[in-house]
């Protein structure tokens, strides 16, 4: 934004001329001297036409300039033209004749000269004739002068802030010489102004916005340069402090960000201009990422899985709008080379610990950049094993168990899983098997997580288990030996023997083997031996040892054996099925009688004292039976005997138990089938049975079938053989008929009839069987006993008919069909009165209709067809117009040449497809003919188009009847094609509806039509500049509006317009409304509303800012007298609140504006920097509070997070480097204490920020 320093150059002594235009279309900048740029002059034009111009009667030598309104309100000045100008601007030389012509307004300086338009009479004095300007709309010439003086008056009455005008500006006398445009006084606050900004000014361009550190070229260039060689002063300013080093140049090279100024008096007679634009670093806000620690008990080279740290350094920004490499030096970084390569970002080397990573990040559009670095770290990770001695142990074991480590890191915690049931220490791992509960146990060892390194765990497993025993029994004993024998222990893969006589020492005989007994010898009779039995086995086994006594005999017992036998063969195995009595065989030696026997398992029937068994009864299995003979005396043990008897079960037979007569029927035997004869039939001539067990009926009965299995056992079944079905019927049929077949006996209950083709013929399961194609098929038919019989059936073709199936009344065609005839009746017509059809076929057309047509061949089969009797008609309008069309449409297919004829060609064509086009006034006849060959006629009548007479258009609102030839149309005789414009009655009244054109289309009594355009007259509301702003007390003219015959009004609607403008009032503070329109023809438009405003300028500005260090900055802008204005800060944008919010520290520029004036004034804002970057990159490097500096008792003390003092500083100085004793602090947060005064008062505060490295 420029600020105009209203103060004059008195040094600049030679005039300076600025440039003109000799055409429109290159137009130079314009604008009127006044008390702030009192020489301000322009050359005349030398050459040029000398045509007339706009409405001036000639333009000799015409100069074109363009001017722009600043301030809105009535401009009035001077055209002055003279032979030389002094320096002040005054007139020296010879006056020389002026004209001008001034058009507008405008929306831009450029593109304006085809929008001239000069509805005006030829000009006269302007002074004299004011009331011809500004011309009405749709004309825009303001005002214009053709006179012989040498000045001219230009007024333009209501001219708008921002508006462009055109002003030509004519050297009649011819020669050098000059112009000048001089606002006439009185000047008061109201009237208009124009903008010499666009003469004088000065710009530095659009704000910028570059990288950190990158130098750039800022130019002080002029709106409209000047033929000046005088030197031209500048003063630059950064942030509103002077720039003295770079005085007197117009483009200066800088690096450092801020807003610039530059003060300049630019030659010519112009005002001194200031001028600023905004210098930003562009800033990336990567986040710095974290250091990267590497857990792992591996040596160098260290794999690190990945070093991509792309989205921590983004957050939310877009990774399509930067480029991020990784580097291993920050020089690297700084220059974009020896990037590590993408794919090397996985499983990064580092050769050793700590590493820095630099990571580049690069703008894809602006290409700056930043760098961020992190650490990779290694820590050294938890490691090792562990076990137990043995992977079980025996709840016997009262020592405690320690584990077996293997590199194992010390500080974890061990537990288990079931997390009862073992006894362990926690901190040891060691385990007590004999207070733990007997189970599978899984001993887990962690160290829990740390910043460097996840869990870590590992596990072994350990098994608790119940010490087994055995039961030792005293066995076979004679008077010198003793036989023991045990229980196997499960998982025991040997035993350990000991054992005592009497009291004598004991022998141990250590393992033994894997056996169940042990014979103790050498005993004298009634000798005690105490014997113990330990078992082993596998690492991890779990015995205990047993203990037993037994004696030796002190007499001879006796012997005895037991066996069974059959009467002839002896025997250890019978069937189930057996019913006689087992007698048992007994022998031995001494007392070997009475006895009792027994049998395990205890299922089999026997009989205790005899040991006779029976096996029909008894479960099939093994059998032990035992023959105990009790102690004859003290000291003789009792003697057994045992036996083995199998009684086996009896074989099944599995299959189906019926067949029919030649078929067969598997049976199955269970177990394995005896060597001979296995399968007996106890009447072949009903049904036989092979070794297999395959039956094969016979003849109708029932046979016993017996299977006996290798055991010897035996069992029958008996099977049914069943006669076989027959089937009755008629075995043909045609496609498409049927035929019924029977079968014999009770059907099937699923599928008792199959066919296998149902492509030929399908059957139902009640035997109906349907044609479908020509061939044969096999029907199968199967009775509830499942016996089947099947029937071979014919399938008849249709026959078929050929030839033309249509004909025309009284006409014939020839049909012929397939195959042999019929001999009675071949042919038959369903309807004798449509078509009739002989014994050969031939078909002859009775009347319009269809006939079915059926033929029946030798075998039956009949077919039919539909023969259609046709008499072609023509349906579609019989009449047209002259030059339109009729489209007619004959039945059927049209004949393939000349379908279509008409009689009389010079009244009405006819094209191959029936569309007539009207000749002349007349009646043709149409000849149509069918494919058939079948012929129709009809008359075709030729009308004459209808005529519209009447008045063609009308306004908005109001009607005009027009008038059709002829009779109209009885439907919709009168069409508006668009009812937006005009609407029209059947009776031909027309009516608009909004402005434009619409076509009419009137149609008569005989569909004739023809068309006429009305046009709707609707005038626009005129052109208006609105609001227009006063300010209180200005001098005002009658305000004007673009375009003709305009009637002003007081109100919005009603009232009784006025041919004379009004002119408002500006002695009070308040918005006027004032209302216009214009009239075309006889049509007036709407009414456009121009709102006057008058306001009154602001007459004192106060600024003030929130405390310092206050959590939101704000400026409080209050201004005098109170009203509705605008306010900027810092040449931003106007805003609508007083109240500047979110303001950053330092000095602030504050302006407030009305439509009358604008002020200005300052306001500081004082604040702590919330972080500080100490990286060494030239920016952000120190940490201070730069708006105390003009402080000298100010002073900062800065702490740490724990209370530590670690410097102070003036924030008059340098600042803070991040460092305490020499050496770099990290990065944290840090408190400080500082120590000022604000508004005379002494004062502290204390926060906190962040440094980031």
């Amino acid at each position: 934004m420029k600020k105009i320093i209203l103060f004059l150059v008195f040094s600049l002594v030679t005039i300076n001329i600025y440039s003109q235009g000799t055409t429109c279309a290159t137009a130079t900048a314009f604008c009127g001297a006044d008390i702030n740029a009192p020489s301000l002059v322009f050359p005349s034009a030398t050459t040029g036409t000398g045509l007339a111009d706009g409405c001036l009667l000639s333009a000799p030598r015409p100069a074109w300039f363009y001017l722009k309104v600043d301030r809105s309100g009535p401009l009035v000045y001077d055209i002055i033209q003279n032979r030389s100008f002094d320096s002040n601007g005054l007139p020296t030389g010879s006056q020389m004749d002026v004209d001008f012509a001034v058009w507008g307004p405008y929306a831009s300086a450029v593109g304006n000269c085809s929008n001239r338009v000069n509805n005006c009479p030829p000009c006269g004095n302007n002074t004299t004739s004011p009331g011809n300007y500004p011309r009405p709309a749709p004309g825009n010439l303001v005002d214009c002068s053709f006179d012989g003086a040498a000045v001219e008056h230009m007024t333009i009455p209501s001219a708008t802030a921002g508006q462009f005008y055109l002003v030509m500006v004519t050297n009649y006398t011819g020669g050098t010489g000059f112009i000048k445009l001089e606002q006439r006084p009185p000047i008061l606050p109201t009237s208009g102004h124009t903008d010499c900004d666009i003469v004088c000014g000065v710009s530095l361009g659009p704000d910028r916005k570059e990288c950190i550190g990158t130098p750039i070229n800022i130019t002080a260039s002029f709106a409209s340069p000047a033929t000046s060689t005088a030197t031209i002063p500048y003063q630059w300013s950064l942030d509103g402090v002077p720039q003295p080093a770079y005085d007197n140049m117009q483009t200066i090279t800088v690096n450092t960000p801020g807003t610039w100024s530059v003060k300049t008096t630019r030659p010519g007679g112009c005002y001194q201009v200031t001028s600023s634009m905004v210098y930003s670093n562009y800033l990336i806000p990567a986040t710095q990422p974290n250091d990267i620690v590497l857990c792992t008990s591996s040596v160098p080279p260290y794999i690190f899985p990945s070093i991509n740290k792309n989205s921590e350094i983004l957050g939310t920004l877009s990774a399509s709008d930067y480029t991020i490499t990784y580097h291993t030096s920050q020089a690297f970084a700084n220059n974009g080379t020896a990037a590590i390569p993408f794919a090397s970002l996985t499983n990064y080397l580092a050769s050793s610990s700590p590493v820095t990573i630099y990571a580049r990040i690069e703008d894809n559009i602006s290409f700056c950049y930043t760098t961020k670095h992190f650490d990779l770290i290694v820590t050294t990770a938890p490691a090792g094993t562990f076990t137990y001695a043995n992977p079980t142990y025996c709840t016997s074991i009262i020592t405690p168990q320690p584990i077996i480590p293997v590199g194992l890191t010390s500080s974890g915690i061990f537990t288990t899983n079931p997390s009862t049931g073992l006894t362990i220490n926690g901190t040891t791992g060691e385990i007590t098997p004999s207070t733990s509960t007997p189970g599978n146990y899984t001993v887990k060892y962690e160290i829990a997580a740390s910043p460097s390194c996840p869990l870590y765990s590992t596990s072994t497993t350990v098994t608790i288990a119940t010490a087994q025993a055995i039961t030792i029994n005293c066995g076979i004993t004679t008077t010198s030996s003793i036989t023991f024998d045990w229980t196997a222990a499960i998982g025991a893969t040997g035993y350990n023997i000991s054992y005592q006589v009497n009291t004598n020492p004991t022998v141990n005989i250590g393992a033994i083997g894997n056996v169940l007994t042990y014979l103790v010898s050498g005993l004298t009779p009634a000798d005690t031996v105490v014997i113990t039995v330990t078992p082993t086995g596998p690492l991890g086994s779990c015995f205990s040892s047993s203990n037993k006594s037994c004696g030796a005999n002190n007499c001879t017992p006796p012997t005895a054996a037991i066996s069974y036998s059959l009467p002839s063969t002896p025997s250890t195995s019978f069937c189930e099925s057996d019913t006689a009595p087992k007698l048992v065989n007994l022998t031995g030696t001494g007392l070997f009688a009475p006895g009792n026997y027994t049998a395990n398992p205890n299922t089999l029937i026997i009989n205790a004292t005899t040991g006779t068994i029976t096996p029909n009864g008894s479960p099939a299995a093994n059998y032990t039976i035992t023959y105990t003979i009790p102690s004859a005396s003290a000291g003789c043990s009792p003697v057994t005997a045992t036996t083995l008897v199998t009684i086996h079960a009896l074989p099944t037979i599995t299959g189906a138990l019926n067949a029919c007569i030649g078929t067969t029927t598997q049976l199955t035997g269970s177990g394995t089938a005896n060597t001979t004869n296995p399968w007996i039939s106890s009447n072949s001539a009903v049904a036989t049975v092979s070794n297999t067990g395959l039956v094969t009926g016979v003849t109708v009965g029932n046979a016993t079938i017996t299977y006996k299995n290798s055991n010897g056992c035996d069992v029958t079944a008996i099977v049914t053989i069943n006669a076989l079905p027959t089937i009755t019927g008629t075995l043909n049929a045609c496609v498409g008929t049927t035929t019924q077949l029977t079968g014999l006996g009770t059907a099937n209950t699923t599928n008792p009839w199959v066919s296998d083709n149902i492509a030929i013929a399908t059957v139902s399961n009640t035997g109906l069987v349907t044609g479908v194609t020509g061939g044969t098929a096999i029907i199968t038919y199967t009775n509830s006993n499942g016996c089947a019989t099947k029937a071979t059936v014919i399938i008849n073709a249709l026959p078929t008919i050929t030839g033309t199936l249509n004909a025309c009344v009284g006409l014939t065609t020839q049909l012929t069909a397939s195959g042999t005839a019929n001999a009675t009746n071949p042919w038959i017509s369903s309807n004798n009165a449509i078509a009739t059809v002989s014994n050969t076929g031939l078909v002859t057309g009775v009347s319009v209709g269809s006939a079915t047509i059926t033929y029946k061949n030798s075998n039956g089969c009949d077919i039919t067809a539909i023969v259609t009797v046709t008499l072609p008609t023509i349906t579609g309008a019989l009449n047209a117009c002259i030059g339109t069309t009729t489209q007619l449409t004959g039945s059927g297919t049209a004949n393939a040449t000349n379908p279509w004829i008409s009689s009389n060609s010079a009244v009405a064509t006819v094209s191959s497809t029936g569309l007539v086009t009207g000749v002349t006034v007349g009646s043709a006849t149409i000849t149509y003919k069918n494919s058939n060959g079948c012929d129709v006629t009809a008359i075709v009548t030729i009308n004459a188009l209808p005529t519209i007479t009447g008045t063609l258009n009308a306004c908005v609102g109001t009607t005009t009847q027009l008038t059709g030839l002829g009779t109209a149309n009885t439907t919709n005789p009168w069409v508006s094609d668009n009812i937006a414009i005009a609407t029209v009655s059947n009776t031909g009244l027309v009516t608009g509806v909004t402005g434009g054109t619409a076509i009419i289309t009137y149609t008569n009594s005989n569909g004739c039509a023809t068309k006429a355009t009305v046009t709707i007259n609707n005038p626009s509301a005129p052109g208006v500049i609105t609001p227009i702003t006063y300010c209180l007390n200005d001098i005002t003219n009658p305000i004007t509006a673009t375009g003709s015959n305009l009637l002003w009004y007081a109100t919005v609607t009603g009232g009784v317009g006025s041919t004379s403008a009004p002119t408002p009032l500006t002695t009070a503070v308040g918005n006027t409304n004032y209302y216009v329109s214009q009239t075309v023809g006889t049509c007036e438009s709407p009414r456009a509303v121009i709102t006057s405003n008058i306001s009154e300028p602001p007459a004192t500005i106060v600024a003030t800012p929130s405390n310092y260090f206050a959590d939101l900055q704000t400026i409080t802008v209050t201004v005098t007298p109170a009203g509705e204005y605008e306010y900027q800060i810092d040449n931003g944008a106007f805003q609508n609140s007083n109240i500047f919010a979110n303001v950053s520290a330092g000095l602030h520029n504050i302006t407030v504006r009305n439509e009358c004036v604008s002020k200005s004034t300052t306001a500081y804002i004082v604040d702590y920097p919330r972080f500080f970057t100490p990286n060494g990159d030239g920016y952000h490097d120190t940490w201070n509070i730069p708006e105390l500096k003009n402080q000298a008792n100010a002073k900062v003390l800065i702490f740490d997070r724990f209370g530590k003092l670690l410097t102070e500083i003036r924030p008059s100085g340098s600042g803070w480097n991040g460092t305490f004793n020499g050496k770099e602090l990290p990065s944290t947060d840090y408190w400080f204490v500082v120590t000022y005064e604000e508004n005379g008062i002494t004062k502290e505060h204390k926060s906190h920020f962040s440094m980031k490295r």
